[in-house]
């Protein structure tokens, strides 16, 4: 490895270091969220508090975690097709490769989702059962003179234990849904990844082998279609758990899918370009052929 590649993997990873800790850090930098108002008659806000069905550890298992692991898996498996000995030095830096757009296409997409949370302040759906507001006054949403007033001053008196201080700040986040985001991010970058691979280096792989490559032709699209069945459950439950709006989940799986396709349409570029150059001499001759056949026929056309 030259040391202009080996000085371009340091500060790419840098600066992928620093976006990392911009993103989970991101409170500090930023401050409190916009403190938005609310009418006592909401009905919109006075759903009942449940707990998450995929809790915040659990979705960056599957969101972060487990897509790296898919990603290493797949490379792995691919190069030990390509010959009989794996070459270490290939695997790794496709890897690398691979892993650095992903991780920067998470960096993306959570940057985004924050502006959006602390920007906006929108009030999930269990806000007043959650904070329980108190009035200026010191009337509470049960008052019937406050219903139909707009309320900007308020104190949160819930005291309930599950009611930390942690929660309440967590109420003003609810647009766009973090969850639908992150979900629809690394379920929807897998599939494109997925689909790249399989027009790229699948056909390499089963181009002798016709009648076995045709019974694989449902098992990767099974493995899409799951990917996208589980963001599209993780998107619902945060619906029915009252965690967020309709519209926030959509807003999160538009957010989340979109940074996926950019992410997936600047890396296709390299993946082309290194099926290009390890296509086997015979092919790349019988390509050639072809092509000069065309352009011979065209000439006499």
């Amino acid at each position: 490895m030259s040391k202009m590649c080996l000085t371009r993997i340091i500060f790419n990873l840098i600066i992928l270091g620093i976006l990392l800790g911009i993103v989970f850090n991101y409170d500090k930098l930023w401050g409190p969220p916009t403190q938005r108002g609310f009418f006592c008659d909401d009905n919109t806000l006075r759903y009942p508090y449940h707990p998450s069905t995929i809790s915040t550890n659990v979705m960056y298992i599957i969101g972060l975690y487990a897509p790296s692991i898919v990603l290493m898996l797949w490379i792995f498996l691919k190069h030990l097709r390509e010959g009989k000995r794996l070459k270490w030095s290939k695997f790794l830096l496709e890897f690398y490769t691979t892993e650095v757009w992903f991780l920067f296409g998470f960096t993306i997409e959570h940057l985004f989702k924050n502006v959006g949370k602390y920007a906006i302040g929108r009030l999930r759906p269990h806000f007043i059962t959650l904070c329980q507001p108190q009035l200026a006054d010191g009337s509470s949403c049960a008052d019937p003179k406050n219903l139909g007033i707009f309320v900007q001053n308020y104190t949160c008196k819930n005291t309930a234990n599950y009611a930390t201080a942690e929660l309440l700040n967590y109420a003003h986040f609810s647009f766009p849904s973090g969850h639908s985001s992150l979900a629809f991010y690394s379920m929807v970058y897998l599939v494109l990844y997925m689909q790249q691979q399989k027009q790229l280096q699948l056909h390499q792989c089963f181009i002798r082998q016709q009648s076995n490559a045709a019974v694989f032709d449902l098992i990767l699209p099974t493995v899409q279609l799951v990917c996208m069945l589980l963001a599209w459950f993780i998107a619902l439950s945060r619906v029915f758990d009252y965690k967020h709006h309709w519209s926030d989940c959509l807003a999160g799986a538009l957010l989340g899918s979109s940074v996926a396709a950019a992410i997936s349409y600047c890396c296709r570029k390299q993946h082309i370009k290194k099926s290009v150059d390890v296509l086997p001499l015979s092919e790349s001759n019988v390509n050639q052929t072809q092509s000069n056949t065309m352009s011979n026929h065209m000439g006499a056309i």
